[in-house]
């Protein structure tokens, strides 16, 4: 296995999607009971694919064209994970813990200056 297929191999662990019919997946993320997203496969005349991803819904009807992208993996990228509790978006993993004094002014923090 070279490591190009056992990088493949470790995205499709980490992203799981299930392939409900021969042109439709649905995305898992948090919950096993409900889906995520469903990626729907469309083959145009020139016989061009195109992965449509869709927000998901039980009614039909009532699902979101979300966009529309080149490959299955690439539109499975797209579906977001939930984000861990108490962070702040776009941040390194470092960072992620909100600084409890990060809005205090000088006089807040200021020795000489008593409660009350």
């Amino acid at each position: 296995m070279s490591w190009r297929d056992a990088e493949k191999s470790t995205e499709r662990e980490r992203m799981p999607y299930m392939q409900i019919a021969p042109d439709q997946w649905i995305v898992i993320r948090e919950s096993l009971e409900r889906p995520k997203a469903i990626i729907q496969l469309v083959t145009a005349r020139d016989q061009t694919e195109k992965y449509f991803l869709f927000t998901w819904h039980l009614d039909p009807a009532r699902r979101r064209l979300h966009g529309m992208y080149d490959t299955l993996e690439e539109t499975n990228r797209e579906v977001s994970w939930p984000r861990p509790k108490n962070t702040v978006p776009g941040m390194p993993d470092q960072m992620r813990q909100p600084n409890p004094n990060q809005y205090r002014t000088s006089h807040d923090t200021d020795p000489g200056r008593g409660v009350g």
